[in-house]
């Protein structure tokens, strides 16, 4: 609610996205909570705090001469856990995938 920068939001709405997600595979796949670890121990807390430190700054009402700077730069962090938010997704539903093409090859097998 405090980030205003419309460019910052959308990414952040990409990472919830992708969380809530997450959290339905997990829930679906308790067994894969370990692939979740560095999700849970490095990338989401790292993000929460310079978003943390991002709003301080920008709640300041200064204007830092290097607000785009940083500003391009937390929107590279946001992109690059999102990939990672992606990578984990794919690995967390890799068990659903190996089920389709089970049930897909197997109505193509059994139509010939």
């Amino acid at each position: 609610i405090d980030i205003r920068k419309e460019e910052i939001t959308t990414d952040l709405y990409q990472t919830t996205a992708m969380l809530k997600q997450i959290s339905l595979i997990e829930t679906k796949y308790p067994e894969n909570k370990e692939k979740l670890v560095k999700l849970y121990q490095y990338y989401l807390p790292i993000l929460v705090n310079i978003l943390n430190s991002y709003v301080k700054l920008i709640s300041s009402n200064s204007k830092h001469e290097d607000i785009d700077k940083i500003e391009t730069k937390l929107r590279k962090t946001i992109i690059l856990v999102n990939e990672a938010l992606k990578t984990i997704t794919m690995q967390l539903s890799e068990e659903d995938i190996i089920d389709l093409n089970r049930t897909i090859t197997s109505s193509y097998i059994k139509q010939l």
